[in-house]
This record gives structure tokens, sequence and C-alpha cells, in this order.
């Protein structure tokens, strides 16, 4: 069979990565909400996921718990949740708080210790007060919230960031 060596340059394109300045931790809520039945947002995520260095399987980070929820009450196998949203394998102590929104937040703060030692949390526009108020948040400067237009603007954000660089390593 006849076939071609990739060059060097090929090899680096297709590596071609981003570096995305957050984790992505988001809940159930987030998804009902704003992802649920938006493909194109799916989709983005899903890219993001699949650009983002250093943390592929570590980004777009949802509960085991949570994604067990979504797909359970939509009717949807794992297999395509697993497409946008990576479950984390973590410290059973924190999968077992019942509580998503307090489960959510030591995830959250479980992740600022390792490299980008910033996240961001996906919900609803309804819970963002929850999370802020929560005794277990307590104004931590390596977490932030979005829900509702201002996820959609700062997924769209990185997406395009990440679709950008791979373009322009092809010129």
């Amino acid at each position: 069979m006849w076939w071609m060596p990739l060059s060097l340059e090929t090899i680096y394109i297709r590596k071609m990565a981003t570096k995305v300045d957050f984790r992505f931790v988001f809940d159930s809520n987030f998804f009902e909400e704003t992802l649920k039945g938006d493909f194109d947002l799916q989709q983005k995520l899903a890219y993001i996921t699949s650009k983002a260095s250093g943390n592929k399987k570590r980004q777009n980070i949802i509960s085991a718990k949570s994604r067990e929820y979504i797909c359970r009450v939509n009717n949807l196998n794992e297999a395509t949740v697993k497409i946008f949203f990576n479950k984390i394998e973590e410290p059973e102590v924190i999968e077992s708080v019942e509580d998503e929104i307090i489960r959510t937040i030591k995830y959250a703060v479980h992740l600022t210790s390792e490299w980008p030692f910033k996240v961001v949390i996906f919900t609803s526009g309804d819970k963002m007060g929850i999370y802020e108020n929560s005794e277990h948040y307590k104004n931590i400067k390596s977490i932030s919230f979005k829900s509702n237009e201002d996820a959609r603007e700062f997924i769209d954000y990185w997406f395009k960031k990440c679709r950008d660089e791979r373009l322009s390593s092809c010129e």
C-alpha cells in the first residue's frame, strides 16, 4: 500500500492547541436553561475541548452525578453528552456531596490548584445568586460565574480564539 509521510508542518498544524485561561465547569441547570437543544453552542464547547492545550480531558467539566442526571431526565445516552461535557473523576468525598451547587463549587475549588488556576462555573440565571452567596464560595478570586447571554458570549469568545489560532497556523 502506498502512503505519504506527514510533514512536520502538517503534524504541527494537527496538534495546534490554544491556551485556554480557564477551566469550564458546568452544572445541570446550565444545560437545562441554555445548552439544551442549542447544537451550535454544544459544537462550540466540543471544539474548545478538542483545542484546549494542556487540559483536554479537564476542560468543560461536569460532575458524574450531574451528567447522569442530564442523561436520565433528557433521555440522552452518555456518549452524546460526553461530546461537550467531560466527566471528572475526582475524590469520592466531592462526588458524594448531594447538593449540586456545593459539589460544583468544591470541584471548582479543587481545580484551582492546577493550571490554569482559574475556573468559570456555568449555571442558570436563577442559580447565580445561590452560588455567589454560598458559604463554600466566599469570594474566591480564582472562580467566577457565567449564565445566560454572558455565558454564550464567553463560550463564543473562546471558540473564536481556538478557531482563529488554528486558522492562522495554516497560513
